[in-house]
C-alpha cells in the first residue's frame, strides 16, 4: 500500500540487482541536464537567453557503515565486498531507489565509478559510493 503524506527518508534505500545497500545511512539520486542555448542573430531575443534542454545525466550516491556480514545476518543485503566487486570488474547493474510497496521507484541501471572507506580512530567504519546511471532513469510504482 501507498504510503500518505510526506516520505520518511530512512524508507528510502537503493536496490542493486536486487538486493538493498546494507547498513545504508543515507543515499540520493541527482538527476541533471545540460543546456543548448538557441538565442542568434537572426533572433536575438530582448536580452533573455533561450536554450532547449540537452543530454541528462543522474546520478546516485550511497553512504553505509562498513559492515561484511550484510549477507549473512540479514539476506538479500550487499555489503561492501559486493560493491567493491562491482567497482572493481566494471560490472553493469539494474538499481531502484525506493521505499514502500505502492509508492514511487526510480530505476535503471549503472555502474559503480567511485568508491571510498573511512575508517578513523574509535568511531564507526563507513564508505560511500557512486553509481553513474547508464541511460535513462525511469519512473513507475513498486
Amino acid at each position: 500500500m501507498a504510503t500518505s503524506g510526506v516520505l520518511n527518508g530512512t524508507d528510502f534505500r537503493i536496490w542493486v540487482s536486487g538486493e538493498a545497500i546494507g547498513y545504508s545511512t543515507s543515499c540520493s539520486l541527482s538527476m541533471s541536464a545540460e543546456l543548448r542555448e538557441t538565442i542568434h542573430k537572426d533572433n536575438p531575443g530582448s536580452g533573455w537567453r533561450t536554450f532547449s534542454i540537452g543530454q541528462k545525466s543522474a546520478t546516485i550516491t550511497v553512504d553505509a557503515f562498513y559492515n561484511t556480514d550484510a549477507n549473512s545476518v540479514y539476506s538479500a543485503r550487499k555489503d561492501p565486498d559486493d560493491v567493491a566487486a562491482l567497482f572493481i570488474n566494471e560490472t553493469p547493474f539494474q538499481w531502484q531507489f525506493r521505499a514502500a510497496s505502492g509508492d514511487d521507484m526510480y530505476s535503471g541501471s549503472g555502474y559503480v565509478t567511485e568508491m571510498s572507506i573511512d575508517s578513523p580512530v574509535e568511531d564507526n567504519a563507513t564508505y560511500s559510493l557512486t553509481i553513474e546511471v547508464n541511460g535513462a532513469v525511469a519512473i513507475g510504482n513498486y
